[in-house]
């Protein structure tokens, strides 16, 4: 969080929005290579267009963090669909991931209550809504300020951190039911081998439940990340697939 928070990610994820020096252009161009390589890939799901966007630029325009239904329809939905209509160009075969602002739309200064996603329609429209999926990610830190101060939320955190979740997956399952579309948490735990870790872990699993979300973990294996209190090695499986 704090290094989104930063003014320099903000000013990225704003030039990448208004295109400056063709980064739209350039992302477009991306999508365009990767969904063409990958279209014949039994081993693909499909293609998550922006992982966690941002809203910005907060900075230079306050009414991002206080509205974020205009950031979803003026300026995320737009890009959206365009990736969308660049990636089935190459590929009408595989699912496309759609993703609602990791913040403001989970508001920390009121318990991390969830904020509808207000896209007008899934980016690809009516015509491929069975190859379309709502993802967003869950970690209880977006709840509070000061649920992770020391690292993972602690112990005495963890019912307020279940009904986080609870909530959040009931906003985004009532999302996906309004778009027609199936409901993917790709992201939640993030943590290491720690009580703290399990209940996180758990009251996440048993809310994607209660929605008959699916799920897949932070990471698969240890690819060196160092953004988590998980730690570099932190991962479900180890590099030579044992769990």
């Amino acid at each position: 969080m704090v290094m989104y928070t930063s003014p320099e990610v903000a000013s990225s994820f704003a030039a990448l929005y208004a295109n400056e020096d063709g980064l739209w252009d350039k992302m477009m161009a991306f999508w365009s290579v990767v969904s063409e390589r990958f279209s014949a890939n039994p081993h693909v799901i499909g293609y998550d267009i922006l992982n966690e966007p941002w809203a910005a630029n907060l900075y230079y325009n306050a009414s991002l963090f206080y509205e974020p239904s205009k950031f979803d329809r003026d300026i995320l939905f737009p890009l959206a669909q365009n990736a969308s209509k660049t990636v089935r160009q190459k590929d009408d075969k595989h699912f496309i991931f759609f993703e609602p602002t990791q913040f403001p739309d989970t508001l920390p200064f009121f318990g991390g209550h969830t904020l509808p996603l207000s896209f007008p329609e899934t980016p690809g429209g009516a015509d491929n809504i069975d190859k379309q999926v709502l993802n967003d990610h869950t970690y209880c830190c977006q709840a509070n300020p000061d649920v992770c101060a020391t690292g993972e939320p602690p112990l005495d955190t963890r019912q307020f951190c279940r009904a986080f979740h609870q909530q959040k997956v009931d906003q985004r399952s009532e999302d996906a039911q309004r778009y027609g579309v199936p409901l993917m948490f790709t992201e939640f735990g993030a943590c290491f081998d720690s009580l703290e870790c399990y209940y996180e872990i758990t009251n996440s699993v048993d809310a994607f439940d209660t929605a008959l979300a699916s799920w897949s973990y932070w990471m698969y294996k240890g690819f060196g990340d160092f953004t988590t209190t998980g730690g570099a090695l932190e991962g479900m499986y180890t590099n030579d697939g044992v769990p």
